[in-house]
This record gives structure tokens, C-alpha cells and sequence, in this order.
């Protein structure tokens, strides 16, 4: 009986006890539904109940880990979305700003070429052949593979070329006008792999810079020919025997003279250039004087007159002046061409007093 009884015992203690240890394992593999019978209130009960209680507080725990995690995950997800979307942008920024800094450094250059193109003209010695040779290697330099470009420019059939030059598939070309007919031409190739196939290495942007060289030379080679006219014209003037004036109608002040003036009236060029006709001239005295000859000029067109000029040094002489109205554009001029006639003078009166003799002694014998 009493081993019976102790049998009993032993099997209501391990029952339960048994029952926990499995629910236990069932808890540690996940299922957190698990729940253990309570059959007494006993310390068993008791353990049992307090396993129940443990095991429901930590399913809560689990469903509010789940939802943490859900949420959590929620947010990097939207935060990834965010993040993915914000590199996109930034993708599109850097592309976008490395296209405007590869843009801003092609107008760069466009803009050095044309900057070192106004520098060669303000060069005082520079001849326009130098103009065109060193203009060849800024086109050059300003495109976008100048390695792989050579530029020509011709001229009044002279070729001005880089050192690497020769012709190939890719070009562009701009003409060179002279008073609106063409006097030359420039020719810019490429000379890379991608010569012959269809994609084009010269930009839009390229060519018309090309236009707007070919312009300027143009117009500097039309300043350079009529600079070198006008030099030409001024040098014949400067030769002249009879002094020239070119005169400002209103007051009479000396826009240019010629050499003979100078040597005539003893003034430096600088001088005159501060003086006016009244200054040297005893028959104009005044502006009115001056205002009455340049009305009576603007009617007839040309007059000649007789002057009374006097020199720096106070001296005077006799000068027949050949007077001329005439307008350039938006301006008017006098121009008058002076002739020192003081030895006409004295002729005249030489003869004249001969004349007078002679008449006087045609009267005595008759």
C-alpha cells in the first residue's frame, strides 16, 4: 500500500510536471498559444498558472514586436523610396550641372578666341598676315577636340594653316566677305577616329563661332586695306607743296593739316589742332567774320580767296586760299588748300611799277 500510495504520488507530481516541461518547449519553439491545464491550487497549480500568465504577456510582447517591426519596416521602406527618389534627383543634378560646366567651358573658350583675336588687332605691328596665321591656331584651340583639329584660312588666295594640317570626311566652313563679296575662306576639320560616321564631333555652337570670326576678319582686313589707302593718301598729302587744311565750319577750329602747314607757319601739327582760322589768318578777324565767308562758301560750293596769314614767330605772308564746302555723312568740312604767294606779290607790284615808269615817261616825251 504504501509503495502503491508513494506510485500515485510520484505519478501526480510528474503529470503536471510534465505537462509544463512540453508546453515550455512548445513556447521555445514559437508557438506562443500554448497554454498549460491548471488542475489544482496547489504550488503545481500554481507554477502552472503563472506559466499561462507569462506565456500570454509574451504573445502581447510578440504581436507588439511584430507590429514595431512592421511599422519599422514601413518606414524604411519609405524611407528608402525617399532616399532612391532624392538620388535620382541628385543623379539628374550632377548630370545636368556636369553638361552645363562641359557647356560653360566650350563658351569659354569661344570667348578666349575672340578675346585673343581683339588683342592680335591692338598689336600696333602686327600685319594682317600675322592676324590670319595666329587666328588659325584660337579656332583651333576653341573647339572641343583641338588635337584632333586643323583650320585653314584663305585669303585673297593665300592659305594661312596649322602645323597639322589636312583635309578629312568632317568639316565646317565659313566664308570671309570684303565689302559684301567673298574674299577667302575658313575651313576647320576633324581628324579623330570618328571621321566618316555618322555622328558629328563639331557642335552647333562651334560653327557659328566660326561665323562670327570670319566677320570680324573681314572687317578687319576691310580697316586694314583702307588704313593702309588712307596712310598711302596722307603721305601724298604730306608731300603736297601747298598747305591743306581741314577746317570745323561752325567756329572755324583745324580738324588736320598737312605737313606744308606746319613748315609754312612754324607750328607743330599739336598746335594747330588747338588753333582756329582767326589765329592765323589777319583777314578773318573774328567769328563773325568767319560765320560770313562759311554762309557765302555753303552757297556757292567753292571760292578762292586771299588770305593775310601770319607765322608763329609774328612775321606774315601773302596766301591765295582755294575754299571747298563739303559733308561726310553726319558731318561738314571746309577743306582750303593755301598757297604762299608773296613772290606773285612782289612780281605784281614789280610790274606794276614798271608799268607806271614806263607810263610816265611815254607822258614826259610826249
Amino acid at each position: 500500500m504504501a509503495i502503491l500510495i508513494g506510485l500515485l504520488i510520484s505519478h501526480s507530481i510528474s503529470r503536471p510536471v510534465s505537462k509544463l516541461s512540453s508546453a515550455i518547449i512548445e513556447i521555445g519553439k514559437g508557438g506562443l498559444d500554448t497554454r498549460v491545464e491548471v488542475e489544482s491550487n496547489d504550488e503545481i497549480g500554481q507554477l502552472a498558472a503563472s506559466f499561462n500568465d507569462m506565456a500570454g504577456k509574451l504573445k502581447e510582447s510578440h504581436i507588439k514586436l511584430q507590429e514595431s517591426h512592421m511599422q519599422l519596416d514601413k518606414k524604411v521602406k519609405e524611407r528608402t523610396a525617399e532616399l532612391s527618389s532624392t538620388n535620382v534627383k541628385l543623379e539628374g543634378e550632377i548630370e545636368q550641372r556636369t553638361e552645363a560646366q562641359e557647356i560653360l567651358e566650350e563658351r569659354i573658350k569661344e570667348i578666349n578666341c575672340l578675346f585673343g583675336l581683339s588683342k592680335l588687332v591692338e598689336q600696333p605691328k602686327i600685319t594682317l598676315e600675322q592676324i590670319f596665321q595666329q587666328t588659325a591656331e584660337l579656332i583651333r584651340n576653341a573647339y572641343r577636340y583641338p588635337d584632333l583639329t586643323c583650320v585653314r584660312i584663305t585669303f585673297n588666295g593665300v592659305h594661312y594653316k596649322t602645323d597639322n594640317f589636312e583635309k578629312s570626311e568632317l568639316s565646317q566652313h565659313s566664308e570671309i566677305k570684303l565689302r559684301g563679296e567673298k574674299a577667302g575662306e575658313i575651313e576647320v576639320y576633324y581628324l579623330g577616329e570618328k571621321a566618316g560616321s555618322s555622328q558629328n564631333p563639331f557642335l552647333k555652337e562651334e560653327h557659328d563661332l566660326l561665323i562670327v570670326v570670319a566677320e570680324h576678319l573681314g572687317r578687319i582686313a576691310e580697316r586694314r586695306q583702307a588704313g593702309e589707302k588712307l596712310q598711302l593718301f596722307r603721305g601724298l598729302i604730306d608731300r603736297a607743296n601747298d598747305a591743306i587744311f581741314v577746317i570745323e565750319p561752325k567756329w572755324g577750329r583745324f580738324l588736320d593739316v598737312n605737313d606744308k602747314v606746319c613748315q609754312s607757319l612754324g607750328y607743330s601739327r599739336e598746335e594747330l589742332l588747338d588753333m582756329s582760322v582767326k589765329d592765323i589768318d589777319g583777314i578773318i578777324r573774328d567769328d563773325s567774320a568767319w560765320a560770313e565767308h562759311v554762309k557765302e562758301l555753303k552757297q556757292k560750293g567753292s571760292m578762292t580767296l586771299e588770305g593775310l596769314y601770319r607765322r608763329k614767330d609774328g612775321t606774315t605772308f601773302s596766301a591765295e586760299v582755294n575754299a571747298i564746302f563739303t559733308g561726310q555723312e553726319k558731318a561738314n568740312y571746309v577743306i582750303a588748300v593755301a598757297r604762299d604767294i608773296t613772290e606773285r606779290k612782289r612780281a605784281e607790284e614789280k610790274l606794276q611799277r614798271a608799268a607806271e615808269e614806263w607810263i610816265t615817261t611815254c607822258l614826259l616825251y610826249t
